[in-house]
């Protein structure tokens, strides 16, 4: 199993991730070789108005790894 990465645009990840699957349904034969694709986030707790809000926050925003293989 092969790992790749892909750089794109700050705030774009979810997007270009959307794209990729879009992409894979009329590409069958790649398709069967991309497992997974992720994008490095955590979840930050923010303080508004006494309230406690959770958000996801990227931690690589210019990373976007997948993996491609099936070995």
């Amino acid at each position: 199993m092969n790992w790749y990465t892909l750089r794109v645009m700050s705030g774009k990840e979810e997007k270009i991730k959307n794209n990729i699957f879009r992409e894979l349904e009329y590409e069958q034969d790649i398709a069967s070789h991309v497992e997974e694709i992720l994008i490095p986030t955590e979840n930050v707790i923010d303080m508004k108005n006494g309230k406690k809000q959770v958000k996801k926050k990227n931690i690589l925003s210019w990373i976007h790894p997948f993996k491609y293989g099936n070995e």
